[in-house]
């Protein structure tokens, strides 16, 4: 995998805080490639709970809707990255806990939902009705921060 070099200078961050921590990896994102970053991340060092806002299937599935829908047949080709989210979360033996905005038109809610259904371990899901990609917490308000703090007890 090549990540360009500012996202493994975060990825390095976030590995090096989990490692001094040993505690949570808590990973909330609103943009795409950390959601994937933060899926990787968890592979390789995993969390006691992996918490995603608004996550992608995969980055194929999402090339599929931003691109070309053709764009599957030569995706190994042309693709570095493979961000697989499905894959990984019903890989790890930690809870997994989704939160997406139903009006999300940047990442379809199905898809935070595939993620949710994948997990080995699930944690919590919420789904916030009035919600797009970027504003789930001020649009859930309390029902935000009930869904973090259920996902963290879930880890213990």
């Amino acid at each position: 995998m090549r990540l360009r070099s500012s996202t493994r200078a975060r990825l390095m961050i976030i590995c090096e805080l989990h490692l001094a921590s040993t505690a949570l990896v808590w990973l909330i994102s609103a943009t795409r490639s950390e959601v994937g970053v933060a899926s990787e991340l968890a592979e390789i060092h995993p969390p006691t709970a992996l918490l995603l806002q608004a996550p992608f299937s995969s980055a194929r599935a999402m090339a599929r809707l931003i691109v070309w829908p053709a764009v599957v047949l030569v995706w190994k080709a042309i693709s570095r990255v493979h961000f697989d989210t499905r894959q990984v979360v019903s890989d790890l033996d930690v809870p997994v806990s989704v939160v997406h905005g139903r009006r999300d038109r940047i990442v379809p809610v199905r898809m935070g939902i595939e993620v949710y259904e994948a997990a080995k371990r699930k944690g919590k899901l919420l789904l916030v009705e009035r919600a797009g990609h970027s504003d789930v917490p001020e649009i859930a308000g309390e029902d935000y921060w009930r869904w973090v703090d259920e996902a963290l007890s879930r880890s213990h």
